[in-house]
């Protein structure tokens, strides 16, 4: 595995370079950490002043990876102040115009909520949509319903056979001893067993 900063945009292409050379020449898979800091709350109930201080998060905005990039640029000629603000006034125009554009587009079909993440929609989120769909549909006038495609046109076809109040295929009952447990202690002991039982085991994810 190789360790950068993730934040130094030069460090990480050289590392990645030779990532790849390692991974050509030698015939093995390489890992790269890329180091970096979350400027936000890591969620929008999350109030991150309350487990570090503002100044650690000023601090670390002048580490970040744009700003590094255009005083490298900088010192080595080839941008400046005026390219500066006349790619940020671009930017800013396109982005405007690309809003104004999607604001006149009718967003996609209720149903689209539901079948974005699911080749085959379980049973209670197609109970979900089904309701959702008849509930919006029988009060238009508390919801914009112009603004979405299908929802000025007839009811979708649904399948009643679709919708329980109970799961498909209910999940085997456990054997052996058990234990009561929090979900976050279950999350724990999974992960736990599964790197035990296989020393290649990696996880990714925000918490970890």
């Amino acid at each position: 595995s190789i360790r950068v900063d993730g934040n130094d945009l030069v460090a990480v292409y050289v590392a990645t370079r030779e990532a790849r050379r390692v991974a050509v020449q030698e015939k093995t898979p390489v890992l790269l950490e890329l180091m970096t800091y979350r400027i936000g709350d890591h969620t929008t109930s999350d109030d991150s002043k309350s487990y570090r201080s503002t100044d650690e998060v000023t601090e670390w905005k002048t580490r970040g990876p744009i700003s590094r990039w255009r005083h490298f640029l900088q010192a080595r000629g080839v941008w400046d102040d005026d390219r500066e603000d006349a790619l940020k006034t671009l930017a800013k125009d396109e982005i405007v115009t690309a809003f104004k554009e999607g604001e006149q587009r009718k967003r996609a079909p209720l149903r689209e909520l539901f079948t974005d993440v699911f080749t085959k929609v379980p049973w209670n989120l197609e109970e979900q949509w089904q309701q959702m769909e008849k509930h919006v549909r029988e009060y238009p006038e508390d919801y914009s319903t112009q603004k979405f495609r299908d929802l000025d046109g007839p009811l979708p076809a649904m399948d009643a056979a679709l919708v329980r109040s109970a799961p498909r295929d209910p999940p085997p009952a456990p054997r052996g001893p058990t234990e009561r447990m929090t979900m976050v202690a279950a999350i724990n002991n999974a992960l736990h067993i599964a790197m035990a039982a296989d020393p290649k085991t990696v996880v990714f994810g925000e918490d970890v």
